[in-house]
This record gives structure tokens, sequence and C-alpha cells, in this order.
């Protein structure tokens, strides 16, 4: 009879598996898959194989390979909050809004005192908003304080909730959360860049400019803070610098649909609006419900003569946003 050969996994493939998701995700997934295709493992081991793997996935930012791994995680152990938490938060950088809404709640409703998945579906709520502006920021200033509650030390929900505030206008409630941030770890990169949001919320760019450069100092990697950075230095009318700023944070996250809609409206300020066009279109590809990219295409088919481009980009924002006032304004001055 032939042989039937049974290749056990190693303690190390489980060392390796568990403990360089984040430093060498390759070996991790390599490792993993070696423990998930062993036969002689239990179900919950190869849960947890799925789930480290699929951890390893997301922390390369590849979030069509990490989904099903959360998903094979979920259907071995339908109580693995961590694969809810982790799936809710990879469907939240994919822009699926509300599954990840539901997965994060799910994680909570198994953990109730689970703080990261009350910070991603903060992020989730929130996010919804800038995108779809169909969120609810109160949710997500909910959440972030739920999170203060279990953890008061958590420096990403004190800077996230700050943001939130920012984006609502009421800066007096956001930089006392930056700088509860900066206080708790005057190193932290995060403090800088919320006080910085705060800062260009109230127009004193130069303040926002200092506080940016900080925290890319202090973490060049962020590709937001560039971001940020290059957001402020359009403000100010430099859009040479700004377009190099956003040429960073795509450098940094190729994905980054928003510093492709914005760097767009740089070129747009140059008048180079056929750059302009790629650009928004790019972000359009990325994320198909970014509203404000439909418009920004839209002005600038408007400005170049191609009238019926620009009331299909119109018409596209509207079907997602039908309160959106630019595109019903633009629509009503090109007759469609």
């Amino acid at each position: 009879m032939p042989c039937i050969c049974v290749f056990a996994a190693s303690p190390g493939d489980w060392q390796e598996c568990t403990g360089n998701v984040s430093k060498n995700p390759d070996q991790s997934i390599s490792s993993c898959t070696r423990i998930i295709a062993d036969t002689t493992e239990n179900e919950a081991g190869r849960a947890k194989a799925h789930f480290n793997r699929g951890l390893a996935y997301y922390n390369k930012r590849d979030y069509d390979r990490a989904v099903p791994d959360f998903d094979a995680a979920i259907k071995l152990g339908p109580g693995y909050a961590s694969a809810w938490a982790y799936r809710g938060a990879a469907w939240k950088n994919k822009g699926e809004y509300d599954l990840a809404i539901a997965d994060l709640t799910e994680a909570i409703r198994l953990n109730p005192k689970y703080a990261f998945a009350y910070l991603m579906r903060g992020n989730a709520h929130y996010d919804k908003f800038r995108i779809t502006r169909k969120g609810d920021r109160d949710l997500a200033i909910a959440d972030y304080s739920e999170v203060i509650k279990l953890d008061p030390k958590y420096l990403a929900a004190y800077s996230n909730r700050g943001l939130v505030y920012l984006s609502k206008g009421d800066y007096d409630r956001a930089l006392p959360d930056c700088d509860k941030v900066i206080e708790l770890d005057p190193k932290h990169a995060e403090g800088y860049r919320c006080r910085g949001a705060a800062y260009r919320g109230k127009k004193d760019f130069d303040r926002a400019i200092a506080d940016f450069t900080e925290a890319i100092r202090l973490n060049p990697a962020a590709f937001v803070t560039h971001a940020s950075r290059g957001g402020c230095y359009y403000e100010k009318g430099d859009y040479d610098r700004s377009i190099a700023d956003f040429n960073e944070a795509l450098r940094l996250n190729p994905k980054d649909f928003e510093s492709f809609n914005r760097r767009g409206k740089a070129y747009a300020a140059k008048r180079d609006y056929n750059r302009a066009i790629a650009d928004y279109t790019e972000a359009i590809k990325l994320d198909p419900k970014y509203v404000d990219a439909y418009n920004n295409r839209g002005l600038a088919h408007k400005t170049l003569g191609r009238k019926a481009d620009a009331i299909a980009d119109f018409r596209k924002a509207l079907s997602i946003d039908p309160t959106d006032k630019t595109a019903a304004r633009e629509l009503r001055s090109l007759g469609g």
C-alpha cells in the first residue's frame, strides 16, 4: 500500500506563526500555512493559525487575503472575538463600513471590554461619514469615549476623538484630546498630528505645519501626516510643496485614495486639469463611493468644456449622496 505521510508542524512553526506577524509577516505566513496544512492539528489550533496568518496579511495591508483567513478562523471558532474584530478592521480598510461595523459589534458582544474593537468601530463610523457622508460621528465619539473609559492611556482614542471633534468644528474639545496625547507621550507622533489638525481647523497653518513636521520627524513612515501637511501647504497656496507631500504619502501608501483626490485639487489649482482628472479617477477606482472625488472630477471636466463627462460625475455623486449640494448646484448650472 502507498504510504500516507503526515507532516506535523513543529514548535518552531508555532513560534514563528504567532510571534512574527508584525516584524516578519512573510515568515509568519509560511509557518502558519504549514500549521493549517497539518492534518493532526485540532480545530482550535487551525483557527489560531488562520487568525495569525490573516493578521500577517493585515499587517502587509493585503486585506483581500486577510479576510478569508479571518473567515476561516470564525468558522472554526465562532466565539473568536479577535477574528471578528480584525475582519471588521480589514473591512473598514477596504471601505466596507457597514460590514466593518457589524463585525466589530459582534466582537464587542463577545468581549464587552475589548478596547481595540471599540476603537476600530469608532474609526468605521467616522470613515463612513468622511467618505460617504452617511456615517454618525457621535457614534464614533461614543466608541472612542468607551475606549478611554476602559483604558485611560489609550493614545489612539484621544487622538481619534480629537479628530472627530475637529471635523465637527469643535476645536475647544479637540485641543485637550490632542494635548493629552502629547502629555502621555511627548514622543508620540499622533499627538502632534492631532494638534496640527486642530491648528489647521483654526486656520493657523504655520503652527499646524510645525506640528505636522514634528510628527513626521518622529514617524516619517506615517503617510497620513505627510498628507495632512500637504493639505496645509495647499491652503497656503504653496501647491508645489503640497504636491510633494502628497507624492510622499502615496509612495508610502499607494492605496491612499484621499491623497489622490487632494493631490488632484493641487494640480487643478495649478490649472493642470488632465493630471487632476487622472488623480480623481484613481481615487474613485480605489473607493467608488467617494463623493468628493466625483465632484472634483466633474468640476475639472466642466472647466475643460467636457459637459457630458461633468454631468455624469455630478449625477454619480448625487446617486451616492442625494443631499450633496455641490453636485445638485453644478447639475442645475449645466442643465443636467
